[in-house]
């Protein structure tokens, strides 16, 4: 008999270490998670990835170990490394739709729009209200070059959420890419009725009245713009170009000078400034803007050569 009960609490203490074991191991974890989190917060990306890392050692499915690892991945731009960790989390729980989210935007920023497509249509027919799906199903065609699926798959999101920004933005560009300016104008000024101050509308609108040949008020959108943002070298460009248009060179040259002093970093803005003065015959100040431009930006020598040839500014971008 005390054989047997030698055996009996023999397997109960074996069981109790176990047990410890699995304690102790939980509790590792635990820790790892918090220290994680914290060097993710401060910024110490790499110390963050040997800790997330880490705990995949002691359980290689630990979802919120690979979620932060997915999202430190794409945030730091290693996507290969996030669609692997994607790709487990989705084989973990095929149900869940987060993953799946994650792994669209991954296919969107590697630029592998088909992809995105596959991965979004099975989420959009499981929730058909989910207006990010859509969103991103919108973004893939439209990088395709396929408007017509572009437009429909941001007009099902805007179905959902009128007053959906991003929705907004991209179908009025397209809109406007395919010449339907009133069409494009529609979308920009709903979305101005919730966000009077939105740079990237007001921007789009003027670029929009721009080609549309509505000059005045493509003028005063572009003003707006430069006002919210000073910093916004399109507005300048654009804006300098419909004044000289209008042969109002000297107002132009004006507003150069002005995006000069503020962006003095801009090759872009030189290179305009002096396309402007060789219009106005003034080759010396022309050259010296152009040198200038090319010392900031060396890309811009090719298209600078023969320059004074040309005597046009910069269209419309």
């Amino acid at each position: 008999m005390s054989g047997f009960f030698k055996r009996l609490f023999s397997k109960k203490d074996k069981s109790k270490e176990s047990d410890n074991e699995s304690v102790k191991i939980k509790n590792t974890i635990q820790t790892l998670k918090y220290d994680g989190m914290k060097a993710a917060r401060s910024g110490q990306i790499d110390y963050a990835i040997q800790f997330f890392n880490k705990i995949l050692e002691y359980n290689p499915e630990d979802s919120d170990a690979l979620l932060y690892l997915i999202q430190i991945y794409m945030k730091s731009d290693r996507l290969d490394l996030a669609e692997k960790h994607n790709l487990k989390l989705i084989e973990i729980g095929p149900d869940l739709i987060e993953p799946q989210t994650s792994l669209a935007h991954n296919y969107l920023m590697q630029k592998r729009y088909p992809e995105v497509i596959d991965v979004c249509k099975p989420l959009i027919e499981k929730e058909p209200q989910q207006i990010g799906h859509h969103y991103l199903t919108g973004v893939a065609y439209y990088h395709l070059d396929d408007e017509f699926n572009a437009i429909a798959s941001l007009t099902l999101a805007l179905q959902i959420e009128p007053y959906f920004v991003e929705g907004l933005l991209l179908r009025a560009t397209i809109l406007s890419n395919m010449g339907q300016y009133k069409e494009a104008l529609k979308d920009i000024e709903q979305l101005l009725e919730r966000a009077k101050d939105n740079e990237e509308a007001i921007y789009l609108k003027g670029t929009i009245l721009h080609k549309a040949g509505t000059i005045e008020e493509a003028l005063i959108a572009y003003e707006k713009s430069i006002e919210l943002n000073p910093f916004h070298i399109k507005a300048y460009i654009n804006r300098a170009t419909l004044l000289v248009s209008l042969n109002r060179s000297e107002e132009a040259m004006k507003l150069l000078d002005e995006a000069v002093e503020v962006n003095p970093t801009s090759g872009k803005i030189f290179q305009v400034r002096g396309q402007l003065k060789l219009e106005c015959n003034d080759k010396e100040g022309a050259l010296k803007d152009f040198t200038e431009a090319i010392r900031i930006d060396p890309t811009l020598e090719t298209e600078l050569s023969g320059v004074f040839h040309s005597n046009s500014l910069i269209q419309i971008s």
